[in-house]
């Protein structure tokens, strides 16, 4: 990365309201952010039950929650136990009071190895914003229980913020490729529903629902 393309993640800590937050979460170029987060919040909870079924008794990360838009859809449908996960203390603080529910507990990254393991793990819009997903991806792998799933959506490419609170769009490593070889492929989606999501989103990213190895 160059000079003038410094990885900076600090307009993940500068929300001051829950408005702001959740504009960082789910930007939005061709809708807006109320819109987008009205009809994409639902639909992807709708395709992450299909093909993984949560409870009152599941355990579920949000890993990078954000301001808790699918934690809060998560826990009003299944109230299941959920931790949202976040490295930015503004966001937890967003996401808590956002979700309001007694089963959802915030913690920052470092902390995700104290976690009990879980049944599934979410990570949506996150791993683009990684400058190195590989030992994230490894690290969550390690947190699921056998036949545990992890639902992805994630764009084809990195988006990485820099320097300027600007975002920097560039070739990646493979998420994809790294989450097949981690991970057993249940479900597979190239492209979004432009319904129901921000419409220039339906050819720029996937979704994909994978099952930890130790279920082989």
């Amino acid at each position: 990365m160059s000079e003038e393309h410094i990885y900076d993640p600090s307009l993940f800590f500068s929300p001051r309201s829950f408005a702001a937050a959740l504009e960082i979460a789910i930007t939005a170029n061709d809708t807006t952010v109320e819109r987008r987060n009205r009809v994409e919040t639902p639909y992807f909870v709708d395709i992450i039950n299909e093909h993984i079924k949560l409870t009152e008794h599941s355990r579920v990360m949000d890993f990078g929650c954000g301001p808790g838009r699918i934690s809060k859809e998560i826990l009003t449908r299944y109230a299941p136990k959920v931790y949202g996960v976040d490295f930015s203390p503004p966001m937890r603080a967003f996401a808590a009071a956002n979700a309001a529910h007694p089963n959802f507990l915030t913690c920052a990254p470092q902390m995700v190895g104290d976690l009990p393991p879980v049944d599934a793990i979410l990570c949506i819009w996150v791993l683009q914003h990684i400058p190195h997903p590989t030992g994230t991806i490894e690290m969550l792998r390690g947190r699921l229980k056998p036949n545990g799933r992890i639902f992805v959506a994630n764009a084809w490419k990195q988006i990485l913020p820099v320097k300027g609170n600007r975002w920097l769009v560039m070739e990646q490593d493979n998420v994809l490729e790294i989450m097949r070889t981690n991970f057993k492929q249940v479900a597979f989606g190239d492209h979004f529903d432009p319904d129901k999501t921000s419409p220039g989103l339906e050819k720029h990213g996937w979704w994909g629902v994978f099952e930890s190895h130790l279920a082989l």
